[in-house]
Order: C-alpha cells, then sequence, then structure tokens
C-alpha cells in the first residue's frame, strides 16, 4: 500500500526557515574560516566535520588532497587550535563542540 504525504503551507513555510537558517550558518562559517584559517587548514575542517559536504575519514580527506594522512592530523590540529584561540567567536565554539562531539583532535592542557 502506497500512502501519498501532503505537505502543507505551514510545513512548506518552515522547511523554507530552516533552509535559510543553513545558509546563513554556512555562509558565516565561511566568513569565519577566511579570517581565521589557511586554505588548507579551513578544506581540512570542511572535508572531515562535513561542512556543506558529507564528512570524510582522515584517509579520504588525505587522499582527496593528495597529502600524508599527519599532514591531515596537523592541520586539523593547527585549525581547531586556531577556532579555540578565537576567543570572541560564538561560531567558532559551536563549530568546535560539534567537532569534539565527532572525536576531533584533543585539547591539550
Amino acid at each position: 500500500m502506497i500512502v501519498a504525504v501532503r505537505h502543507t503551507a505551514t510545513d512548506q513555510r518552515q522547511l523554507a526557515a530552516h533552509d535559510a537558517r543553513d545558509r546563513t550558518l554556512h555562509e558565516q562559517v565561511e566568513q569565519h574560516f577566511a579570517l581565521l584559517l589557511s586554505a588548507r587548514e579551513a578544506r581540512v575542517l570542511r572535508l572531515r566535520f562535513g561542512i556543506g559536504q558529507q564528512a570524510c575519514s582522515v584517509a579520504h580527506v588525505a587522499r582527496r588532497m593528495d597529502i600524508r594522512i599527519s599532514t591531515v592530523l596537523r592541520l586539523q590540529a593547527r585549525a581547531l587550535a586556531k577556532l579555540r584561540a578565537d576567543a570572541c567567536g560564538s561560531l567558532a565554539k559551536t563549530l568546535l563542540a560539534a567537532a569534539d562531539a565527532l572525536g576531533g583532535a584533543p585539547r591539550r592542557t
């Protein structure tokens, strides 16, 4: 039995609002990355944590960027450290929380 699902106008408005928030967050992330990170560091974080795309393993990022796994890990750690050092960035804190939840680079004490 096939059940047709109909979206009401309210559902469509909510989906549109959600998409707009996602686009705004993505734009904020890109601006933040451009200010704080090198192009390679930003690309590693985008690939590793799925910013604007599917998240990838360290090995997959290394293959895509044609660099060693150790280089990916070093770039990731450096980028996350730069974001952590940006004390006034609430966006950075949000990203770091997500990165830590996904097994990001450990913090050094």
